[in-house]
């Protein structure tokens, strides 16, 4: 069992080693061997021998978030879309922010294909992950954080307005099912519904 941890430990190295090279070849490299770890994952409901696993996954997605090459944000926030459902119910919650912080980092690239994809994984995490606490996160209304940013409020206002779309499909997801986060969503498909792109009015109606 010790060996399993210490090449655990191993990997987790490797693996935030490959996502800060200087090299951008390799950060995409990188990149995409988490994207593909997690459909495997996903597939099969564990990882093989040769890929990363999902809590490796969370440490590089986070150590490259913010990376300047937008196709290694976009990969690793795919893979996040796929694996945040092995993270965010880990016992451990170290891996789970992890995970969470990369997607803030993600929703704040200078590329809107990165942004939107950060959007998607938000999406996903708050399929499965505990709403309530996302939401207070991604609304900056989290007391346990020492500096809150209101990411929701960047998003629906983002320059993009494809992003801005995407954002509030996973507002209407988020609202289906829980009345808990409901006075702190509502404000932001109010927004969508004044947009003046009206492909986002249209999405925000359907909400």
């Amino acid at each position: 069992e010790d060996e399993d941890e210490d090449e655990d430990e191993k990997c987790v190295v490797r693996a935030l080693s490959a996502s800060c090279a200087r090299d951008e070849g390799i950060r995409v490299k990188c990149a995409e061997d988490a994207r593909e770890a997690m459909e495997a994952l996903g597939a099969t409901g564990r990882a093989s021998g040769k890929t990363l696993g999902a809590r490796e996954v969370a440490m590089c997605a986070r150590a490259c978030a913010g990376d300047a090459c937008g196709c290694v944000v976009v990969s690793v926030m795919r893979a996040l879309e796929r694996g945040v459902v092995f993270l965010v119910g880990d016992d451990d919650e170290a891996w789970a922010r992890a995970a969470r912080d990369a997607i803030a980092v993600g929703a704040r690239h200078r590329l809107s294909a990165a942004r939107a994809a950060a959007v998607v994984a938000l999406g996903a995490a708050l399929e499965v992950g505990d709403r309530y606490a996302l939401v207070a996160y991604f609304t900056g209304c989290d007391a346990s954080c020492y500096l809150s940013v209101n990411h929701f409020g960047a998003l629906i206002r983002d320059r993009s307005a494809s992003v801005r779309a995407t954002f509030t499909r996973v507002l209407g997801r988020c609202l289906a099912d829980d009345d808990r986060v409901a006075s702190r969503v509502l404000p932001y498909v109010l927004t969508a519904l004044c947009d003046d792109i009206d492909d986002v009015r249209v999405v925000a109606e359907d909400v």
